[in-house]
C-alpha cells in the first residue's frame, strides 16, 4: 500500500536530556527541537542539530561553549 511505502519521519539520534546544552551553540535551535550529533568538550557533552553546526562549534569551542546555555548543574 502506498502508506507502507512513505517514508518514516527522520528520529533525532540524541534527546535534550542526554547533553548539557539548552541550545545549539552554533544555530541557537532549542536542543529539545532534536539533536543528530554530539562532542565532548571540557567535560561537557554538547549536541548539535546537524554536523555543519558541529563543525561551526569546533572552529572556537571556547565562544560556542558560552553560546550553548548550559544547564545548571
Amino acid at each position: 500500500t502506498a502508506a507502507a511505502m512513505a517514508p518514516m519521519p527522520m528520529q533525532a539520534k540524541f534527546t535534550a536530556d542526554m547533553v548539557d546544552n539548552q541550545r545549539d551553540p552554533s544555530c541557537g535551535m532549542p536542543a529539545r527541537a532534536g539533536l543528530e550529533d554530539t562532542v565532548h568538550y571540557k567535560g561537557h557533552v554538547i549536541g548539535f542539530c546537524s554536523k555543519e553546526c558541529k563543525d561551526e562549534f569546533m572552529k572556537d569551542p571556547e565562544k560556542g561553549l558560552t553560546a550553548a546555555d548550559l544547564k545548571k548543574k
